[in-house]
């Protein structure tokens, strides 16, 4: 595993998630409630599913990284090394790298019917907390 420059790393995660945001606040906030709860072409899940998905998993890590942040005390460092496991899961989930297909788990799995605006507004206001939790986690150690 490869030790990075942890605001290096920071910078390019918040970059990621500014894109999120803006492509929530872009297009799926003015977008219709049909075109959000129709399914993909491949049968997969809708855009609506997806971010559920995705919020599902906000719900339960965001509460966990704010704890995390705000019980930190000692010495920041300015780097970060990831676990081998650690290395694996971001690897897992990163699209770029041709990753292949994984079943969600049971808890993770949305339902086929949902309240688009209201998903749409959590997923951009987890994205919004992840935000700020980034740029306080230039003040503590990140742990792998």
């Amino acid at each position: 595993m490869k030790t990075v420059n942890k605001n290096e790393l920071l910078a390019s995660l918040a970059l990621m998630v500014e894109r999120h945001l803006n492509e929530a606040t872009l297009k799926f906030r003015p977008n219709t409630i049909t075109v959000l709860k129709a399914p993909a072409s491949n049968g997969g899940w809708s855009i609506v599913q997806c971010l559920e998905h995705l919020n599902t998993y906000g719900n339960y890590y965001l509460p966990r990284i704010e704890k995390g942040l705000h019980n930190f005390s000692g010495q920041p460092a300015d780097t970060f090394k990831s676990s081998w496991l650690g290395t694996y899961f971001t690897n897992m989930m990163d699209v770029s790298k041709g990753a292949k297909k994984y079943k969600a788990a049971h808890l993770h799995v949305p339902a086929p019917i949902l309240d688009a605006e209201v998903v749409v507004e959590t997923f951009i206001r987890q994205q919004q907390a992840l935000m700020g939790y980034l740029r306080l986690a230039s003040n503590v150690i990140l742990m792998p």
